[in-house]
């Protein structure tokens, strides 16, 4: 384990491939998908309101109507945290951190464990729960 790993107090994963970049001059911070506080329940705001808009079929139930409405949200707005990103990083040869947060228990520092799997699929370099260590991230990203 090399000295900038041991810094780390919660979780973290780190690529096989991972090496410092202590050459870094730009970052890119992709923030629109981790507002995790506020896309956590989501479905739950959404669903009354599309239900809403939905007229209703002879016979069918208002809970019928919010069932089909919450699958058809779920369905449809399922993928994402970030794996485009990632893979567009890794293509142009950047290094790609990733964040999967357990959104459900927001500040548990616990992996999505869905999450840590697909972002490190598609390449991600270093994956952690959340911005706790972003003293000791740093320092391994410059590390020398």
């Amino acid at each position: 384990m090399r000295r900038w790993q041991l810094s780390f107090h919660g979780r973290v994963e780190f690529a096989a491939g991972f090496s410092p970049r202590p050459e870094i001059s730009h970052v890119l911070f992709d923030f629109d998908g981790t507002l995790s506080l506020i896309r956590e329940g989501w479905p739950e705001v959404m669903t009354p309101m599309f239900a809403e808009m939905l007229p209703a079929l002879p016979g069918e139930t208002e809970e019928a109507r919010l069932e089909l409405c919450r699958e058809d949200i779920l369905r449809l707005n399922w993928f994402g945290d970030g794996y485009v990103e990632i893979q567009n990083t890794k293509e142009t040869g950047g290094l790609a951190v990733a964040v999967a947060s357990d959104e459900a228990h927001n500040g548990s520092g616990r992996f999505d464990e869905w999450k840590r799997q697909r972002l490190m699929g598609v390449g991600a370099d270093i994956v952690i729960p959340d911005f706790r260590d972003a003293a000791a991230l740093l320092e391994c990203i410059f590390a020398s």
